[in-house]
């Protein structure tokens, strides 16, 4: 089995927590195939055929004379043949069947993949969970109409994280969001795609796409700068943010906190 991945040609069999067997690449441990197992029990009907022992009178009774001689009646005397007949009959056994298919693994990835996101992150809301499967479907669906590789994939939902941990997403496109994220991703990996391919396959404006890959680059600009200073007005703007506070209530928390 070749891993759609990293293209490892050996994989091995696993049993996640909640008691599914999956399959996963040696090499990167993904999650190449899942299988399904399913019980039946049955009740088959099969035919038996057991001996049924009768005994018949073949040959026709002499009579034999009556004598009083003092013995008792011989226990040994024959009094017929004894014939086996053939009892066929139709009896149900009870059958244990399981049966099992296999399917695509990246349901099981995308499960494992937001397992992750929810144990590395505190904010586990609805909303922020909703925003990120529906960048991540955005993300594999543009990615599967270009032909790229499942790295710059993940990568691209990283980017994705990263930006929203600095960022509000209220008012904003998450879809156009996404596709700049994987934008960034195409040109790290160095994939020759253009952005009007890009543009094409994601169904976004090629304009909009090219204002969000601003914000992406200004927002991990930001994160990768160290920040020295304990002044509570470098902090208050990214603990707002996260809130998903307006600016006037930014400002308002960095006045009362530098009082």
């Amino acid at each position: 089995m070749k891993c759609p991945y990293c293209s490892a040609a050996q994989g091995r069999c696993a049993t996640t927590s909640t008691g599914r067997s999956i399959t996963e690449c040696g090499s990167c441990g993904r999650v190449i195939a899942e299988r399904q197992c399913q019980n039946h029990h049955l009740f088959h009907i099969r035919a038996q055929d057991t001996p049924l022992c009768l005994v018949t009178s073949d040959l026709p009774s002499i009579p034999q004379p009556q004598q009083n001689d003092g013995v008792d009646e011989d226990p040994f005397q024959p009094t017929g043949f004894i014939t086996a007949f053939s009892a066929w009959s139709l009896v149900p056994s009870p059958l244990f069947l399981r049966s099992s298919h296999s399917f695509s693994g990246q349901l099981a990835e995308l499960e494992r993949t937001f397992e992750l996101l929810s144990s590395s992150t505190t904010s586990t809301s609805s909303s922020v969970m909703m925003d990120n499967l529906r960048a991540y479907l955005q993300i594999i669906d543009v990615a599967s109409i270009l032909g790229l590789d499942y790295d710059i994939c993940d990568h691209a939902f990283q980017l994705f994280r990263d930006c929203c941990s600095a960022t509000c997403l209220r008012n904003r496109s998450v879809e156009a969001l996404a596709t700049a994220a994987l934008v960034q991703a195409i040109r790290e990996a160095q994939e020759p795609r253009t952005l009007q391919e890009i543009s094409i396959a994601a169904n976004v404006p090629q304009k909009e796409i090219g204002k969000y890959i601003k914000i992406l680059g200004r927002k991990l600009y930001e994160l990768s700068q160290p920040i020295n200073s304990n002044s509570i007005a470098v902090h208050m703007p990214r603990f707002c943010t996260l809130l998903q506070l307006n600016k006037s209530a930014q400002v308002l928390a960095t006045h009362i906190g530098e009082l």
